[in-house]
């Protein structure tokens, strides 16, 4: 699995702008972002950038979110 790091800008208060997901592929990525979605909505998650950080290197084999970005209103 790889690490990827997926943004969006321009969201308001109560909204996600950022998650760092461990995953399989950016397919898997955006589905995750869309599960999480708050007051941002799961469409905004389609047109998100997307950029590879690396090799996960632990021991979950299952995607999921390690870290997320919340700007709270």
């Amino acid at each position: 699995m790889k690490i990827y790091l997926i943004y969006v800008s321009g969201v308001g208060y109560d909204s996600y702008n950022a998650h760092v997901i461990v995953a399989n592929n950016e397919k898997e990525v955006i589905e995750l972002a869309k599960k999480q979605s708050a007051d941002e909505g799961e469409d905004v998650w389609n047109t998100a950038k997307i950029s590879d950080q690396g090799v996960y290197m632990g021991v979950e084999v299952d995607k999921f979110i390690l870290l997320s970005s919340f700007n709270a209103g």
